[in-house]
């Protein structure tokens, strides 16, 4: 526990620097795409070939994209985004899969296409990840990481991931969540504002909902019914905005809100899946996005330049590499390491 307190702290000093940087497209031209120059030259041979091997023999693409920083790009836009954009996966099964590795912030993400999701649930993605990828990166070790992990994913989606195993994973993760929110609690009491932030964006955590579930968004500092207050959804087929602030989960998928009014900004990220999240927690969450959440207030620029651009689409083509035509729409899972 004191290893992770002195981390927070640290990336409290790191999340207080800001710094212009120009936005640098992400190609994708192979199956392995090593951006920060991070594999040995036989790792990445080895698995261009896999997966050249594992698209003929099943349809599905596994693409990892290696970057050196995301230049404040929130992980699971960035990894969507680029999927959508160079069309990896089947166009039919909509199975392609993108593991996206930022290296200066640390920060992973596993994004999956619909049609996969049934196997790579989003706890599937993140047990894998943990499993393969994080220990690995944590020792340095980043061929055997990518290697691991990338062989893993194969291996669960020809053969899937055994029940026990995963579900051994679920009850650490609940136990982890209470603690989690334990944290925030006393940093927003003790600590502030700032800290509360940054434990907010090291353990961001989802609103859970299934499809048909509607929520009512609230908070008391909020009116929601004011005709000047603009609620959106950046993916209205996933997560449908309502009038006087209801959402409606529609099907599987991720989305987030934006409330907007006047030059104030709140986000808030929905999962929708097999199992919401209890009433309580629900009020919970939702009460930290709205309190804590990324803000601009009167024009200020305390906010990832990425922000805005999770409600716009991406341009489509390729460089080299030739994608099936798949779709994503946000499942997956990612964090730091």
């Amino acid at each position: 526990m004191s290893l992770i307190l002195i981390g927070l702290f640290l990336s409290i000093g790191f999340s207080c620097q800001v710094f212009a940087k120009e936005k640098e497209e992400i190609k994708i031209t192979n199956y392995i795409n090593d951006h920060a120059g991070i594999l040995d030259s036989r790792t990445e041979s080895e698995l261009n070939q896999l997966g050249k091997d594992f698209e003929q023999s099943t349809g599905s693409q596994i693409i990892v994209v290696t970057v050196n920083d995301l230049n404040g790009q929130d992980p699971m836009k960035a990894a969507a985004d680029l999927g959508n954009k160079y069309g990896i996966g089947n166009e039919e099964l909509d199975n392609g899969v993108i593991i996206l590795i930022s290296m200066e912030d640390k920060q992973r993400f596993m994004a999956t296409g619909s049609g996969i999701q049934g196997t790579l649930t989003d706890i599937a993605c993140e047990h894998l990840q943990q499993k393969y990828l994080v220990p690995a990166f944590q020792e340095g070790n980043y061929s055997k990481g990518i290697k691991d992990l990338y062989m893993g994913v194969m291996d669960a989606i020809q053969h899937g991931i055994d029940e026990n195993e995963l579900e051994a994973y679920v009850q650490e993760q609940k136990s982890e969540t209470w603690i989690i929110f334990g944290l925030i609690a006393a940093a927003f009491i003790g600590i502030g504002t700032i800290f509360a932030i940054v434990l907010i964006t090291i353990f961001k955590r989802y609103l859970h909902m299934v499809p048909g579930q509607q929520l009512t968004l609230y908070n008391e500092d909020w009116n929601l019914s004011d005709p000047n207050t603009l609620i959106t959804s950046n993916h209205p087929e996933i997560l449908e905005v309502l009038p006087n602030g209801v959402v409606r989960a529609n099907k599987f998928g991720s989305a987030a809100v934006k409330i907007k009014h006047n030059d104030k900004v709140r986000y808030i990220y929905f999962k929708i899946k097999e199992e919401s999240d209890p009433a309580e927690v629900l009020d919970q969450k939702m009460n930290f996005f709205f309190q804590y959440s990324i803000q601009i207030d009167n024009g200020s620029s305390g906010h990832s330049s990425g922000d805005d651009d999770f409600f716009t689409g991406s341009s489509g083509g390729s460089s080299g590499f030739s994608g099936g035509g798949g779709s994503f729409n946000g499942g997956g899972s990612g964090g730091s390491w």
